[in-house]
């Protein structure tokens, strides 16, 4: 039978009830949280790699290396950063002296109210009911088996950072955008298993042999390539290797000019399939992408404006971007991502009241074509959703746009951050907080995760739960201080806390970034649909004496 518990002096772990008691009382943890604590406390004997982890918890997904190191934190809090140690370059151990009970008590309900597991959580992972192993595991720091890859499993691989020979750092930024489409164009066939990009990019500028990635990554496969590039000349060389042996299972390298760029990926996309998979059908290949426009200048000046609008929201930086846009447009003027990113640029300038309304609203019909022609980019439907909120006051559309977004990609922290802004703009709090925190869940380090905090702030200040909205709200102004919305967020929370001498600091600031605010212009300026918290938000500017 499989232990169900384990006990020490200080803590107890009751997998059977999917229960955490600490100090004798049951404490909260997340559902993904508690099933890494038991799947290492199960095989606490050896080191348990960070793809097994995320296997365990997430199963079937493929999720970002930060999501486990949330959980770790948060497991080392409750239980003391000695309970689990990390072993580089490995996975982690868990070092608690236990002792394990291998049944529940008599009468003890298996399924019981008492149950850690949050609602909006999926099932508990494989983990949980998985057999017992039949013998012991490797030994700390040797290879482990592929959790990928059992028997009749589909292939597992990793598409590693191509090697940029141009001479020219200033194409870093085109060489990962060839491989972000790779591999999105990879992940997209459902007979492999793809590891998401932000694991790969650990290992940009580093020399690490096949089977220690494979080891670290969990994977059975890797891509790897270099960039060369001579005027207007390519040539990219790729190869396919097995980590188990370091085998060359296939290489190519493929010359054209930067202008064909778009059918090298095709070539390669298809080359590495058919090395892997040699029956897959012709069909299946030409649905894993579709290109998103002929132009590789506008294709290139889009990844520019993408960096930028995920970086920061400072007025120069939406400057940049639309006049990246502007040109990307003029050289394809039907490019859907151009158009939405355009659209949100829009956006965020009359947000920030750096423009009025009839201007910024000029984009709205950019946004709309956008999600009519979306060609399943989540990025489009995202952009352009909260676009068409904020410009055209159609929540129900926006909601419909990020929905369709996180259905293609449920994982992007931007998009979530963009879906919690427009949940909230339309009086949601519940679904803000939840999109904007399962993006801090994601990725808590990422640059945009201070406009998810802002976000969380507002989600707090809709619940009427001002203490939690303030120590968002500081965050969120500590990360984007130029961001307006933030500001605005953190006055309000303040006064709702009567921290009256800050929020008057503050007022003077927002009053510096926006120096024609009135309470009448600002309430005809609010994005938040909801009467009462409109009335609200504008009591609070009174208080603080800002003209009528």
């Amino acid at each position: 039978m499989l232990p169900q518990r384990w006990s020490c002096a200080r803590f107890e772990i009751r997998a059977d009830e999917r229960l955490l008691l600490v100090a004798g009382e049951s404490v909260s943890i997340g559902s993904r949280a508690f099933d890494v604590l038991v799947c290492l406390a199960r095989d606490r004997d050896h080191v348990v790699s960070k793809d097994e982890l995320l296997a365990a918890a997430w199963p079937g997904m493929v999720v970002e290396d930060n999501n486990l190191s949330v959980q770790i934190a948060a497991l080392r809090k409750l239980l003391g950063a000695a309970a689990i140690s990390t072993v580089t370059g490995v996975g982690y151990r868990f070092t608690a002296p236990v002792d394990e009970v291998l049944r529940p008590p008599a009468g003890s309900n298996a399924g019981g109210s008492g149950a850690s597991k949050r609602a909006d959580d999926a099932a508990p992972g494989a983990a949980l009911d998985a057999a017992p192993r039949q013998a012991a595991g490797p030994p700390p720091g040797a290879a482990r088996p592929d959790p990928h890859a059992p028997a009749g499993a589909v292939p597992s691989l990793a598409v590693m950072p191509f090697a940029n020979l141009s001479g020219d750092p200033g194409q870093d930024y085109f060489v990962a955008g060839v491989v972000d489409d790779i591999t999105r164009a990879l992940a997209r066939v459902r007979r492999f298993s793809v590891i998401a990009r932000r694991s790969s990019d650990t290992y940009k500028g580093r020399s690490v042999d096949a089977a220690t990635v494979g080891r670290e990554l969990g994977v059975r496969y890797l891509v790897e390539g270099s960039f060369r590039q001579a005027g207007d000349r390519l040539r990219i060389g790729v190869q396919l290797v097995e980590t188990v042996n370091g085998h060359q299972v296939w290489s190519e390298h493929y010359d054209g000019i930067r202008e064909d760029v778009f059918e090298l990926q095709d070539q390669i996309t298809a080359h590495v399939v058919a090395a892997i998979e040699p029956n897959l059908f012709n069909a299946e290949l030409a649905r894993v992408r579709q290109r998103p426009t002929e132009s590789l200048a506008a294709y290139e000046l889009c990844l520019r404006a993408l960096a930028a609008a995920t970086r920061s929201a400072s007025h120069d930086e939406v400057m940049r971007t639309i006049e990246l846009l502007r040109r990307a447009l003029e050289i394809d003027v039907g490019y859907p991502l151009a158009k939405a990113l355009m659209a949100w640029a829009w956006a965020m300038a009359w947000a920030n009241r750096w423009v009025d309304h009839k201007r910024a609203s000029a984009c709205l019909p950019l946004a709309l074509d956008a999600v009519a022609d979306h060609r399943e980019d989540p990025y489009t439907l995202a952009f352009a959703g909260h676009a068409i909120a904020v410009l055209g006051r159609d929540h129900e559309q926006a909601r419909r746009a990020l929905s369709m977004s996180l259905a293609l990609n449920p994982n992007s922290i931007y998009t979530l951050s963009l879906a919690g802004w427009v949940s909230a703009y339309a009086g949601d709090g519940e679904a803000a907080l939840r999109h904007f925190e399962r993006a801090i869940d994601l990725d808590p380090l990422v640059a945009g995760v201070g406009h998810a905090h802002c976000g969380i702030a507002y989600a707090h200040l809709i619940a009427d739960h001002p203490a939690q909205a303030l120590v968002a709200a500081r965050q969120g102004a500590l990360a984007i201080p130029e961001f307006v919305p933030g500001r605005l967020a953190l006055l309000h929370a303040l006064v709702r806390t009567n921290h009256m001498e800050e929020a008057k600091t503050i007022s003077a600031d927002v009053l510096a970034l926006m120096p024609r605010l009135t309470i009448s212009r600002y309430a005809s300026t609010q994005l938040f649909i909801n009467p009462g918290f409109r009335q609200r938000c504008s009591e609070d500017l009174r208080a603080l004496g800002v003209p009528e």
